[in-house]
């Protein structure tokens, strides 16, 4: 029985992984703190479980979700980001447990539980999100034209908008019209947000 763990910060992992031994002391345990080294586990091994974080320092953090629910690999998603759209993206995916990182870890060993005995548990942070009349849209998918898009996309990839503009032969006021429609589209405060929210549910 083999679990993995996606996580990128070391000190998580570790609390995560002495909990885990608590539940589970002989599984075993893959650890990676990367989308590619996650991705990479799965196609070299047979997993039984798995806890993901969300919001990862590099990668595209919905690629581990897509190929756990495809191969209905039960996973836990154990992160500090929670909105309604989120949660309504995970609910698609089999999301079996959802545990707020703001959670004491009394609500992550609850969480555990339910996953190693195939039941479904949402967290209390969670379970008021859901129910909550406002729909934050901090990781929600962003909605943009096809000419969006493709600016967005390159400045993802770190271009500038004059570089934008040359590459899309543009004019740059184009392209600032078209971050400028984006960010107001999609509530995002700033092109930093912008693009974080970009890169979330874009594969690289």
């Amino acid at each position: 029985m083999k679990l993995l763990i996606l996580e990128d910060h070391g000190a998580i992992r570790e609390t995560v992984i002495r909990y885990v031994q608590e539940i589970k002391p002989n599984i075993e345990i893959i650890e990676t703190d990367n989308v590619e080294d996650a991705d990479q586990a799965m196609a070299n091994a047979i997993i039984s479980y798995a806890i993901c974080d969300l919001e990862l320092t590099k990668g595209c953090n919905i690629n581990p979700i897509e190929a756990l629910y495809r191969d209905r690999i039960p996973f836990m998603i154990y992160s500090s980001h929670v909105n309604k759209s989120l949660i309504k993206e995970l609910e698609t995916k089999r999301v079996r447990c959802y545990v707020s990182k703001q959670s004491d870890m009394k609500e992550f060993k609850t969480g555990l539980k339910a996953l190693f005995n195939n039941r479904k548990h949402y967290c209390p942070i969670v379970m008021e999100t859901l129910k909550s009349k406002t729909d934050e849209e901090d990781t929600g998918r962003l909605k943009l034209s096809k000419s969006e898009r493709k600016v967005v996309e390159l400045l993802s990839k770190g271009q500038t908008r004059e570089e934008v503009a040359d590459n899309l032969h543009l004019e740059i006021t184009t392209i600032n019209n078209h971050v400028f429609r984006a960010r107001e589209a999609n509530g995002c405060p700033n092109v930093s947000d912008l693009l974080r929210r970009y890169r979330f549910w874009t594969p690289e």
